[in-house]
């Protein structure tokens, strides 16, 4: 396993000392009923549940307060508290054992926003000056052009599925007057999302990763499995695989297939020739007598 996500996971999690701001953001985008719900099981009452934003302070004040307490735990209080509560084929750190913890608590909804990384993209990429791509991610160095081209081969539904995994504050990038545009939109965020993954460090993304994935199985993790791992989570397999795959024009099929057909050719003239001089007579000696 990488030294840095193995960091992560013998210490608290990165995101249990978010500011409480952007806990509040990440989790006033969950539905209403979801935060009430979670709200009344920690003993709000129901008329201080009805509202968004009280079932939201409750949550959040709860949480300041639990992971004040978990913080100041040892390991094998940690493990002793929460352990029923990890899943069976998790690794047994410190990490997981706070996140099941967290999941027990808030419910995976709550528990997922709460874990949201504090630094979803940055602005590192632009068209004059694009750094290296990621060697598992090299269409990310293509023109903006070519990459919307490669997502118009999906459907609607497929753009819009995609977007809707994204933060919400990106969940205007779908246009429903224009599928070109979504596409534009989504790959753009696609490129720079990649861009900025590929050169934060493998630090940042494996905080990134347990985010997403709070309870890891395998132990050989290698930073491109931590990375492949992340951006198909975030974009979905679909919009990966597609963007992965190069697109040919009809001029460039209509070119490829007249050098097949002249190779072919050439290949048959090549055979008929020797075929020929197989079958050619052989030319007789002078020295044989004929009788």
């Amino acid at each position: 396993m990488e030294a840095s996500l193995l960091s992560s996971l013998v210490q608290d999690p990165p995101w249990f000392s978010y500011p409480i701001d952007h806990y509040r953001e990440a989790v006033s985008v969950l539905p209403a009923t979801v935060l009430r719900t979670v709200a009344r099981d920690l003993g709000c009452d129901k008329s201080e549940s009805r509202r968004k934003e009280l079932s939201t302070d409750v949550i959040l004040r709860h949480f300041d307060a639990a992971r004040l307490e978990f913080s100041a735990l040892t390991d094998d209080v940690i493990a002793q508290r929460l352990g029923a509560s990890l899943p069976s084929d998790s690794l047994n750190f410190r990490g997981t054992y706070l996140a099941a913890g967290v999941v027990h608590l808030y419910g995976p909804d709550v528990a997922a926003a709460l874990r949201r990384s504090l630094i979803h993209n940055s602005s590192i990429v632009n068209e004059s000056n694009r750094p290296r791509a990621h060697s598992s991610a090299p269409w990310a160095s293509l023109s903006l052009d070519d990459l919307t081209r490669r997502l118009e081969r999906l459907s609607r539904e497929q753009i819009l599925c995609s977007i809707r995994g994204l933060p919400h504050q990106f969940s205007n990038l779908y246009n429903p007057r224009s599928h070109r545009k979504s596409c534009n939109a989504l790959a753009n965020y696609a490129r720079r999302r990649v861009m900025y993954l590929a050169h934060a460090g493998l630090k940042h993304l494996s905080c990134v990763y347990l985010a997403h994935f709070p309870f890891p199985t395998a132990r050989d993790l290698s930073s491109t499995d931590i990375f492949n791992a992340v951006i198909r989570y975030e974009l979905g397999h679909v919009v990966v695989d597609r963007l992965s795959q190069q697109i040919t024009s009809q001029s460039a099929v209509g070119k490829q297939s007249r050098i097949e057909k002249k190779q072919l050719a050439l290949a048959e003239a090549r055979a008929v020739i020797l075929a020929r001089e197989r079958l050619w007579p052989s030319v007789v000696p002078q020295s044989v007598i004929l009788q």
